[in-house]
C-alpha cells in the first residue's frame, strides 16, 4: 500500500488548499474520502478557559470540519460521487460538566454533518458520522489545552472537583481501554458500504453509554424526517 503523508493544518485555508492540490496531483484529480479526525479537548470547568482558548477549540475541532469539507466538495461534485466521514464522540449526546466546551464542539459537528448529510443525499456524496467512546490512543488529558485562569476552578464547589477526578479517570489511557482498531474496522466498513446504503451515525466503543447514545440518535433522525415531510421532502 501507497502511503503518503502531507503536512495540513485545518485552521489555515492556505494550508488545506496547498495539500488539496498536492494529493489532487497525486491521485487525477480524484478525492473518494474525506475522514475528519483532528480534534483537542479540554477537561476543566468553563471558566477556566478563556475565550480565546474556547475560540481554538471551536477552530479545530468544528471549523476545521467545516474548511476540509468545503475543500473537498468540488472534487466530489464533479466526480458525482464520494464519501466523508466526521469522528465526533459520545460526549456530543452528554453536556456534562467539566468537559462542556469540547462537548459543545462535538455536539456541533454533529450538527454540521446531519445538515450535510440531507443537503448531499441527492448528489451521490455520503456522510457519516462515527461516535467513539474513550480510547487510549485519544489521551485528551495529557494533551488537553492549559487553562489560561486555572484559579476560577478554586470558586467551584467539592462536586464538580469529583466530576473532574472522574473524568480524568475515564479519560486517561489505561489497559482496560478498548482497541483502538476497532474505530479503524469500523472507518473501513463505512468506505467498503455501497454508496448511498451508508448509516449516519455509528457509535463505538460507548460501554454502557452507547444505547443512550443510540436512542439519541434515532430520535435525530426520526425528527428530522418529520421535519422535512413537513417540507414536503
Amino acid at each position: 500500500m501507497d502511503i503518503q503523508v502531507i503536512e495540513l493544518d485545518v485552521t489555515s485555508d492556505s494550508s488545506v488548499e496547498k495539500a488539496l492540490n498536492k494529493i489532487s496531483n497525486h491521485s487525477n484529480g480524484q478525492i473518494d474520502v474525506l475522514i475528519n479526525n483532528a480534534g483537542i479537548s479540554y477537561v476543566g470547568v468553563n471558566e477556566t478557559l478563556s475565550a480565546g482558548q474556547t475560540d481554538q477549540l471551536f477552530q479545530i475541532n468544528v471549523i476545521g470540519v467545516d474548511r476540509m469539507i468545503k475543500a473537498v466538495l468540488p472534487f466530489m461534485h464533479k466526480q458525482k460521487n464520494g464519501l466523508i466521514i466526521n469522528l465526533s464522540s459520545v460526549q456530543s449526546r452528554f453536556h456534562t460538566p467539566v468537559i462542556g466546551a469540547y462537548s459543545a464542539t462535538k455536539a456541533a459537528v454533529d450538527a454540521l454533518s446531519v445538515s450535510y448529510y440531507y443537503e448531499l443525499r441527492s448528489t451521490g456524496i455520503d456522510v457519516a458520522i462515527i461516535q467513539p467512546g474513550s480510547y487510549p490512543t485519544t489521551d485528551i488529558v495529557t494533551k488537553s489545552l492549559k487553562a489560561d485562569h486555572p484559579e476560577a476552578e478554586a470558586l467551584y464547589g467539592s462536586d464538580m472537583a469529583k466530576v473532574k477526578a472522574a473524568l480524568i479517570y475515564t479519560f486517561t489511557p489505561k489497559e482496560t481501554n478498548p482497541d483502538p482498531q476497532e474505530v479503524t474496522d469500523v472507518i473501513q466498513k463505512i468506505v467498503d458500504a455501497d454508496p448511498g446504503e451508508r448509516a449516519l451515525w455509528t457509535v463505538v466503543g460507548g460501554g454502557r453509554l452507547a444505547a443512550a447514545v443510540e436512542n439519541m440518535n434515532d430520535i435525530t433522525t426520526k425528527s428530522m424526517d418529520t421535519l422535512l415531510g413537513f417540507m414536503g421532502l
